[in-house]
Parts: C-alpha cells; structure tokens; sequence
C-alpha cells in the first residue's frame, strides 16, 4: 500500500482502488492518504464515491 500522507500531509481527496471488502463494510485500498490512528492523530473519517 502506498501512504499518501507521506508526501502530502494536507492531500484532501484521492483516486484508488479497492483491494478487498470485508463484511460490506471494512475496505482495504491500494493506497490511502489517511494517518493510521495511534497517539494524539485525531480519527480520520472519509466519504468515497465509487466509480463502477
């Protein structure tokens, strides 16, 4: 996976794919701009669009 957050810290919208969806709910991307939650990083909440 490809961290996005690495190389823009204020990225705000990004295009990928959909690896995996685990029980219609938990979905894994092929990259992601969003801070894995650990310390004082607040939870990082999305909306995504998908293009079928």
């Amino acid at each position: 996976m490809s961290e996005l957050y690495l190389t823009d810290c204020y990225l705000k919208e990004f295009e990928a794919t959909v690896e995996s969806v685990k029980d219609d709910k938990f979905v894994t991307l092929e990259k992601t701009a969003f801070y894995p939650k650990e310390g004082r990083t607040t939870l990082n909440i999305m909306n995504m669009e998908l293009d079928r």
